[in-house]
């Protein structure tokens, strides 16, 4: 709703329309508890949300002035167009204004959470940790970015180019839901959903020609996300490691929606990062158990996801999978190198992950000078008891 409203106003103010879709669904709570809910909640909305822009619109200074104008533009002003059409339009829009690269990632995503997910900024400072005066400053500077651009996106040749940035911002906004410190047990799905959500209108709009990416970043949440019910031990909270996840708490309607968007990438033919995650993601989702895994293939998928991009993670991930294909010298030797010369040579899942391949090995000193190594970076609280409840069960074995 605020990238609909935010057009109407003068160099899209965006403070202006976030205040009038407050205000729109102030006034729909107050409402509804008093008369009911309307037969169509959304039509009402969007409705009063148009009352409320011509009031604003009557109260400013050059209002009577534009309309003694008589243009196409002043006319839109007084019928708003809030047809199925035009949302889509001024969402994708939003979107892709919300991902500018001259901004910082971080402020990419509060702005999507904010402006077009309608997060709080209590919510979207708990996703990320931190705190709401450091939110509030993200968002003025990203608005003040935003009225400075003026949306300038004209054609479907600048969304081509710009949508590399914004499938990974989604891709980062999705990872957020994942984090394992979030108190508020709604904010999870909310953020994954908001992702979900915005990757749809990149499937569903005619100026992104570029749809192949699009189904594969959606094959790869959903995927990922129907493996997401067991990541907790449901008595400690504590993380659950990967040979000892339940797969009856999988969600089968999620695995076969991420298989049939993975098919839909395929028919694209258009090699990206998110297929190859995704076939990644695939791989664990339709073994029958964790013996059955085919790690040959996935070793290989690695292969062609860092020719594609070299990322340290991707090197940790590919160790592990060298190191199910009974290559733990291997593996242990080339995570070893990595914490040596890579940006995560302080990242505790690197330590972790090196400290399961040690233990593995029955090297339990080295296992656990890795975890010590991992408990001394910051952890949430969550991930501290993890490693702690593995250090207890290495000193048996020492």
């Amino acid at each position: 709703m605020v990238s609909v409203i935010a057009r109407y106003f003068s160099d899209h103010e965006i403070e202006k329309a976030e205040g009038i879709v407050q205000e729109t669904i102030l006034e729909a709570i107050q409402q509804w508890r008093r008369i009911g809910v309307p037969n169509n909640p959304r039509v009402w909305m969007y409705q009063r949300a148009q009352n409320l822009s011509l009031n604003t619109l009557r109260r400013e200074k050059n209002f009577h002035e534009m309309l003694l104008e008589d243009t196409a533009e002043t006319a839109s002003l007084i019928e708003f167009d809030f047809s199925e059409e035009s949302i889509l339009d001024e969402q994708l829009h939003m979107m892709f204004a919300c991902c500018d690269q001259s901004l910082p990632e971080q402020t990419q995503i509060v702005l999507l959470l904010k402006l077009l997910c309608g997060l709080s900024v209590g919510q979207i400072a708990e996703a990320f940790d931190t705190k709401t005066e450091i939110i509030d400053h993200r968002l003025h500077r990203g608005r003040e970015k935003l009225q400075e651009n003026g949306f300038q996106l004209q054609d479907a040749e600048d969304y081509l180019q710009q949508q590399p940035n914004v499938l990974k911002c989604l891709h980062l906004l999705f990872d957020a839901s994942y984090r394992p410190g979030i108190k508020d047990k709604v904010l999870q799905p909310l953020l994954s959903d908001a992702a979900i959500q915005l990757v749809k209108i990149l499937i569903d709009h005619p100026f992104i020609v570029d749809k192949g990416s699009s189904h594969s970043l959606l094959s790869l949440m959903y995927l990922n996300l129907a493996r997401n019910n067991d990541r907790f031990d449901e008595l400690s909270n504590i993380l659950i490691d990967r040979k000892n996840r339940d797969r009856k708490l999988w969600n089968p309607t999620l695995i076969q929606m991420g298989l049939e968007q993975l098919t839909s990438a395929v028919e694209f033919n258009t090699i990206s990062p998110y297929l190859i995650q995704a076939c990644i993601s695939a791989e664990h989702c339709t073994a029958p158990d964790f013996s059955t895994i085919k790690w040959s293939a996935i070793m290989d998928l690695y292969d062609q996801l860092i020719f594609l991009v070299d990322e340290p993670t991707h090197r940790m991930n590919r160790a592990v999978a060298l190191a199910m294909t009974n290559q733990l010298d291997e593996a242990i030797e080339e995570l070893a190198l990595l914490s040596q010369t890579s940006t995560l040579s302080d990242h505790p899942q690197l330590h972790a992950t090196l400290a399961m391949l040690y233990e593995g090995d029955h090297d339990y000193q080295m296992a656990m000078h890795h975890y010590k190594m991992a408990y001394n970076q910051p952890l949430s609280a969550i991930d501290q008891k993890f490693v702690q409840q593995q250090l207890k069960k290495l000193q048996i074995n020492c």
